[in-house]
């Protein structure tokens, strides 16, 4: 069940600078954490909808380095090709409690693992029907981020909802979308925000 976020409409408009003005079709971020766990990379588009696009990786690994920053390797299938990708998220995250609703604003980034990643974003442009024909990933992304639910800095002990945020000078690049973790399940969740950012999402992730 989709269940709308009525926190995102009270959040602090500072965490939402690359926020544009709705688009026709706009979805929020999904709280169901029950998500069947997995145990081998699935078909990314087996729990999409009809013309709305969230996608499902199994993380494959998820490690803690010297200063506590997570990297989370999320791996899946498109029409029988393996895809995959890192997120890199920080070991703190400030906290903002908003008329009692706890977010927490970080940094994070998407990186490349090579071909995998590029074949990723080769399925990402098809599957939005993007028509960019991006040849490689970028190294690396990186993203302003929210926790709206759970703690993204223990993911050991809950799943965690995250916004992303892609930023960038001209506002028609900017791109927005959700990034779910649970470690428990093995599972991440790449989910759109709204169908007027695949564009910009696409072109976010291609190396220039």
């Amino acid at each position: 069940m989709k269940v709308a976020l009525t926190l995102l409409l009270i959040a602090s408009p500072a965490f939402f600078a690359c926020e544009r003005k709705p688009p026709i079709v706009m979805k929020v971020a999904t709280q169901n954490p029950d998500g069947p766990a997995l145990s081998a990379p699935p078909e990314i588009t087996s729990e999409s909808e009809k013309d709305w696009f969230d996608l499902v990786f199994f993380v494959s690994e998820a490690t803690s380095g010297p200063d506590g920053t997570r990297v989370i390797r999320a791996k899946g299938l498109y029409k029988g090709q393996s895809v995959g990708f890192e997120v890199v998220l920080p070991a703190e995250w400030r906290e903002s409690n908003k008329g009692g609703i706890v977010l927490r604003p970080g940094k994070a980034a998407y990186r490349s693992v090579g071909a995998e990643s590029d074949t990723f974003l080769t399925a990402l442009d098809t599957i939005y029907s993007t028509n960019l024909h991006p040849k490689a990933m970028a190294h690396e992304v990186k993203l302003t981020a929210i926790g709206l639910s759970g703690d993204p800095s223990s993911l050991d002990k809950g799943p965690a909802r995250i916004k992303m945020f892609y930023e960038s000078n001209d506002p028609s690049a900017g791109a927005e979308f959700y990034t779910n973790i649970d470690l428990a399940r093995h599972r991440l969740e790449v989910r759109e925000k709204d169908d007027g950012y695949r564009r910009s999402l696409v072109q976010a992730f291609t190396a220039k």
